[in-house]
């Protein structure tokens, strides 16, 4: 197996490009008259899917694009396959215009999936989940604890979140550290999950703002405190392999039934 260097692969797309708006329809609407109603009910469902994917990897994938800090031709290639997922929408979009032309029917049908579709997590065993405010807290043996966002925020963080810390030197559990930019103009907040002093906060935010949406583990932290008493703090954490699938648990439930509500204790 011969695998080609990001340029290659950038030169290659370039060569097969192609354009949503020159895509002939005709045939389509044609057939789409003719198709009984269980089969207009089943593309329904494949379309309205289709659309929420990929609109989410659209909007992810910016952030994808910008946490690249290696070769100029990585990122270059990076870029195309950002333009193809938009070009993907912009296909759909026809499709739904000019084929069905029934906006209100698909777009209701891409609200219903987008609220019940099953969303997967990266959720670590190795730290402590706040599952109400989804944050979560890495002691060390020194009594400091690491503070960041929980990878399940990114459903409603901004793909390059701007981050704006209190002006603090105290936190209690539930105070907030800082708050961070989400989508549709709203803000979140980030709570501290314990009760100490707060000694640190992290600066890379300023010029990787991406980094707590796809590295919130590790270079996406948020802050580090001191705290008062981890030991009482963090008896109403989740923490382990048996957490982690609770805190996994508590969301199922919760985002199939209403995705906001999920998150209606942090948004602002």
């Amino acid at each position: 197996m011969t695998l080609h260097a990001p340029q290659q692969l950038y030169e290659d797309w370039e060569r097969a490009h192609w354009a949503a708006q020159d895509v002939d329809l005709s045939r389509d609407r044609a057939d789409w008259a003719a198709m009984e109603e269980g089969e207009r009910n089943l593309l329904y469902w494949v379309l309205s899917s289709l659309m929420v994917a990929e609109e989410r990897i659209s909007t992810q994938f910016c952030g994808l694009v910008l946490a690249q800090d290696s070769e100029e031709e990585e990122g270059s290639f990076l870029s195309t396959q950002l333009v193809d997922e938009v070009r993907h929408m912009q296909f759909y979009a026809r499709f739904q215009n000019e084929v069905i032309a029934d906006r209100a029917t698909i777009a209701a049908r891409a609200v219903t999936f987008a609220g019940t579709a099953p969303v997967l997590f990266h959720l670590p065993a190795s730290v402590h989940y706040d599952a109400e405010r989804h944050v979560w807290a890495r002691p060390d043996e020194d009594g400091f604890v690491t503070v960041g966002v929980a990878a399940p925020l990114r459903e409603v963080l901004w793909h390059a979140p701007e981050v704006e810390f209190w002006a603090v030197d105290r936190v209690e559990v539930g105070s907030p550290i800082a708050t961070a930019q989400a989508r549709h103009g709203r803000r979140i907040a980030i709570a501290s999950p314990v009760a100490g002093t707060l000694v640190a906060v992290n600066e890379l935010l300023e010029v990787a703002p991406h980094a707590p949406v796809f590295q919130p583990y590790i270079r996406g932290w948020v802050a580090r405190v001191y705290a008062d008493n981890w030991e009482r703090d963090s008896v109403g954490l989740l923490t382990g392999s048996s957490g982690a699938a609770e805190y996994r648990e508590r969301l199922a439930r919760t985002l199939a039934l209403s995705r906001p509500d999920a998150f209606a204790g942090v948004l602002l």
